[in-house]
């Protein structure tokens, strides 16, 4: 698609992680993704639909701040902007929407610093990362939650803290429940 230094793949404790630098799917300080960018995202998209794969999307800006009409802050343009990416990938592939997930980073997980033009082009940028099997457990992504309820939370804290008397005390008297 003759975008082979925008995008790149490598491995990470996380699963595949697919980087394209900002520029390839968004014009500065937009969230719109980009004519030009639909192939790629489509077939990008399509793998990811086709290995079953959980997915996180995650935006990241440089550090200079920014505020427009559209968006108040690189937190700001960081989240649109994944989220424009998941909505592609739900409304244009019919990728599972329990199977991904969105964060924007803004400038707080800079590849490189952000010393120069050049090092900031690569700071700005899309993450799409499938997910491997430890990740798709994490809390973070779990599809299952409980809703717990003020007293679950009171009698965790008290467990808790019991455990913790035991760490420091062997001997520790054992409390009763009233």
């Amino acid at each position: 698609l003759g975008l082979d230094k925008s995008v790149s793949f490598s491995t990470d404790e996380r699963g595949l992680v697919i980087t394209v630098i900002d520029n390839v799917f968004f014009d500065s300080g937009a969230v719109d993704i980009k004519p030009r960018a639909l192939k790629l995202l489509r077939e990008v998209a399509q793998f990811c639909k086709d290995t079953d794969s959980q997915i996180l999307v995650e935006g990241h800006t440089d550090d200079r701040e920014i505020k427009t009409q559209q968006v108040s802050s690189n937190w700001e343009l960081s989240m649109l902007r994944a989220a424009k990416v998941i909505r592609f990938f739900i409304k244009e592939v019919g990728f599972n929407p329990k199977k991904i997930y969105g964060a924007g980073y803004a400038d707080t997980k800079p590849l490189v610093p952000n010393m120069s033009e050049a090092n900031r082009s690569r700071n700005r940028r899309i993450e799409i990362v499938m997910l491997n099997e430890f990740w798709k457990r994490s809390p973070v992504t779990s599809t299952t939650t409980t809703n717990l309820t003020k007293l679950d939370l009171i009698e965790r804290e008290r467990h808790i803290k019991e455990e913790d008397i035991k760490k420091l005390d062997p001997y520790a008297i054992e409390t009763t429940k009233e």
